[in-house]
């Protein structure tokens, strides 16, 4: 289901995939169609499990090879002679239902059981038969090696060339998961070589495979399947079943089960903490995409602000963090009902903080710190808020203040501040045909180190990272999804008639106050829903959505002009006169005043104000202007 496919379906609403995997959509292309992608995980655990131990089983004893043989007319026992599995040691990369299922197979024929998870604790892994090891030191300890993970960023090409010359001589490796886990060169050179005694595939990088993976498929010493992982006639009933239910559900708006790219919908239409829960699930969502390799030791949530720091919110905002981070660690459905119990199975723990009072600019803020484990313990913390509420913003990560929407393709990158690195930056991505939509920069000190993160109109592609890695001063460069659905305002409503999903900004109920956008209210008779803009504006500068963007435009001028704590900066829209001057008179006292303002408009505003409040006389102006369509040069002057 590709990009040009789902553009052409303009009446398309959902698409199920009967299955766990959805590599075969573009999730991404349908999420900002507004097309729901469904995916029924569970129902092939049981066959992919079996068909792994299948592979295990035929590669130990050449089972494929001696049949051709003995087909062949041939009579070749010592040949093939093969290997026990009986003492020998698993090593199980990825331990979610079907990893977990192998191992215990695995140890009912008499193997030592070890694996790695990023998310599953020592604690979970021991109690289900295995002992934990990090990735660094599983390789030398396997006979076999098999590979149960999604395919993501950080697991594309996991066996690679490095990763073999790590392994014992004489390994074998099973991939029944996902083509691209397995650098397919360089294993076919480990086999050449003799280093790797065999492999067994059930998924390629390219299916079917291409000529030029043809001498691995064909290769002696390695077992090849037609991707038969759920291909049994009992899989084939539960999937179909699970997914006929799931979209007749979802198309008369009953439930929402499986949903890859919006599993949040059916929580939604009960909770009135909807932006909140999207902030919580989008920063878990960004957390685990910049974990690498790590291991998450512990999750920290901290609730900060009176409408988010109590209890009635706690769970429900931890569920939407857990959510947000399984859903990019497990190749398995992760939704509000079984983010908590997978996460307690796997036994991450994670904490919560309530904190009423807020010490920010912000009125409410949710942060979520990651403890990492292993040889280097770190930690990372990712800060956001929602703004005018329903605007999602990421405010701080690991110290560096940002101005992040969470939403579409991010590339974040280190640097040190200094002048060029953007210029740079920018131009490997117009030269690629990149086109910026957004762009934040944090920095701690003056010339020190700083975070980037720009937002693109598409995905990077990798060769352009790459290009952009090599950079001068820019380091740990990454690209991250944070999808959203078509509408930053995607809602359910529930009518007299059949439930129907909107995408529109505008309210469906004649409004009580003027404070959504210029439209007509209860002030303004004569309510018309065609009539009102499709955007939240905020009417004037005594909505709380006005109130809450000329704060932020003030805190963040005064942080870009470096001005003193004790300067107090002031951004009026005045409406009148009147208003300037009471702003002015209430905000400022008695001291020395600098103005800024814009060409023949703003000067009658700024002599009405010198005039009637007599600031010349008492405390003295300085005035600063521009002509209209400029601004003024704010380096000439000293605050």
């Amino acid at each position: 289901m590709t990009k040009d496919l789902l553009s052409a379906a303009i009446n398309l609403k959902v698409v199920g995939r009967a299955g766990t995997g959805v590599d075969n959509i573009d999730t991404p292309a349908a999420t900002m169609q507004g097309v729901l992608v469904v995916n029924t995980p569970g129902g092939n655990t049981i066959s992919t499990a079996e068909l792994t131990f299948t592979h295990m089983l035929a590669l130990s004893r050449n089972i494929p090879q001696a049949v051709a043989s003995l087909k062949a007319g041939k009579w070749e026992r010592n040949k093939y002679t093969g290997t026990e599995l009986t003492g020998k040691t698993l090593a199980v990369i990825g331990l979610g239902r079907i990893g977990r299922e192998v191992a215990r197979w695995g140890r009912a024929f008499g193997m030592t059981t070890i694996g790695f998870d990023p998310i599953v604790s020592a604690a979970a892994a021991r109690a289900a038969g295995i002992e934990p090891f990090p990735l660094e030191e599983v390789w030398a300890k396997a006979d076999f090696i098999t590979l149960h993970t999604p395919l993501t960023k950080d697991t594309r090409h996991l066996i690679n060339a490095e990763t073999l010359k790590k392994c014992k001589k004489g390994v074998r490796i099973v991939n029944c998961a996902r083509g691209g886990i397995i650098d397919e060169g360089a294993l076919l050179e480990a086999l050449e070589s003799g280093h790797v005694a065999g492999a067994s595939l059930d998924v390629y990088e390219s299916e079917p495979p291409t000529e030029k993976e043809r001498p691995l498929v064909i290769h002696p010493r390695v077992v090849s399947t037609p991707h038969l992982g759920a291909n049994t006639k009992d899989a084939q009933v539960r999937v179909a079943k699970d997914i006929a239910i799931q979209l007749s559900d979802i198309l008369e708006q009953k439930d929402f089960v499986g949903v890859v790219n919006a599993p949040n919908i059916d929580f939604a239409r009960k909770s009135q903490l909807i932006p909140y829960l999207q902030l919580a699930e989008k920063v878990g969502s960004l957390q685990a995409q910049l974990i690498g390799t790590g291991k998450i030791k512990r999750i920290n949530v901290t609730m900060q602000g009176k409408d988010v720091a109590v209890s009635e919110m706690s769970e429900s905002i931890k569920i939407a963090v857990l959510k947000g981070t399984l859903s990019h660690l497990l190749d398995q459905e992760v939704n509000f009902l079984n983010a908590g119990p997978l996460a307690t199975d796997m036994g991450l723990s994670v904490n919560s903080v309530l904190v009423e009072r807020q010490d920010t600019q912000f009125s409410n803020t949710i942060k979520v710190e990651f403890e990492m484990d292993g040889f280097l313990n770190f930690s990372r913390s990712i800060t956001g808020t929602v703004f005018g509420g329903s605007q999602l913003r990421i405010i701080e990560i690991d110290g560096f203040k940002t101005d992040i929407p969470p939403t579409g393709s991010v590339v974040f990158f280190n640097n040190l501040d200094r002048p060029g690195a953007l210029k740079a930056i920018a131009g490997v991505l117009s030269k690629n045909n990149c086109n910026i939509s957004h762009f934040s920069l944090g920095r701690q000190t003056k010339e020190g180190k700083a975070l980037g993160a720009i937002t693109l109109d598409e995905p990077v592609p990798q060769n352009v990272l790459e290009e952009i890695g090599t950079l001068p001063e820019i380091s740990n460069c990454s690209q991250v999804q944070l999808l959203d659905m078509a509408d930053k305002v995607f809602r359910i409503h529930q009518k007299s008639e059949p439930t129907y999903v909107a995408g529109d900004a505008r309210p469906h109920v004649r409004p009580e106050n003027p404070q959504f956008s210029s439209g007509p209210t209860k002030k303004r008779p004569g309510y018309s829903y065609a009539a009102l803009g499709t955007d939240c504006l905020g009417r004037s500068h005594r909505s709380k959505i006005g109130k809450a963007k000329l704060k932020l435009a003030i805190e963040e001028s005064k942080r870009l002009l470096q001005l003193p704590e004790d300067y107090r900066l002031g951004i009026v829209p005045a409406s009148d006169t009147g208003a300037y001057e009471m702003a002015m008179w209430s905000m400022l006292g008695a001291r020395p005043v600098d103005v800024f303002y814009w060409e023949s408009f703003g000067k009658g505003w700024f002599t009405d104000a010198v005039s009637h409040l007599g600031l010349k006389e008492s405390v003295g102006i300085q005035e600063h202007s521009a002509d209209y369509g400029q601004l003024p040069d704010f380096t000439k002057y000293v605050f």
